[in-house]
């Protein structure tokens, strides 16, 4: 009779961790996933719309989306912005996923925001 109160208490507490937070076993890290799309109009500012709602988590979620916008601006937000960018140039994007177990992943992209009369492009690293 005490084994299996003791067997039921040790459950009662692991679950309780487990609802706080905390947990037991090894971390899977996310894994990182960037897009990005934009009107094919040119001419500045042009708006371009980032997504990194195919990051994943294999254990757990992503906590954290840290974007980094390449003109120097950034920070945290939601999975899915927009950002203006308002000059043509070479900007590399990063963004930097947290999961819920403070493990992360990091993935760029750069866009080649063309001046008149060139063409538009775009590569993942």
């Amino acid at each position: 009779m005490r084994a299996r109160t003791l067997g039921a208490a040790l459950v009662g507490i692991c679950l309780l961790l487990v609802a706080a937070g905390c947990y037991v076993g090894p971390n899977e890290p996310p894994t990182a996933h960037l897009t990005a799309s934009w009107s094919t109009a040119h001419g500045f500012p042009i708006e371009v719309t980032l997504s990194a709602c195919r990051s994943t988590d294999p254990d757990g979620w992503i906590r954290v989306f840290r974007w980094d916008f390449g003109d120097q601006t950034g920070g945290d937000g939601p999975c899915v912005v927009n950002h203006t960018y308002h000059e043509p140039g070479r900007y590399t994007i990063g963004l930097l996923v947290v999961d819920n177990r403070g493990d992360v992943d990091f993935v760029q992209m750069w866009l080649m925001l063309p001046g008149p009369g060139e063409p538009m492009d775009r590569r993942s690293t």
